[in-house]
């Protein structure tokens, strides 16, 4: 069975992280404790929707510090 990682688990895997594991510990652990959903198609898409908005919020952190950046390197500090 593959899922869909939710949540981080040590050794297990990631969030956002899909993997093959065992039917019995996919249902009666992972899925059944909120670390992981199932993988359908559904679930994937959701997946891509995170993961691309993520992205494009990441990019805008990026872009919110570099345009810091310039204005902190443009000022100068006279101490007397």
């Amino acid at each position: 069975m593959k899922v869909i990682f939710i949540k981080d688990l040590k050794g297990q895997g990631k969030k956002g992280e899909i993997k093959e594991v065992k039917d019995g510990y996919g249902m009666n652990y992972l899925i059944k404790n909120g670390y992981a959903v199932m993988y359908t198609k559904t679930s994937l898409e959701r997946l891509n929707t995170e993961n691309k908005i993520k992205k494009e919020k990441e990019e805008e952190n990026i872009k919110n510090a570099l345009a810091l950046k310039e204005k902190l390197e443009n000022i100068i500090l006279k101490i007397k």
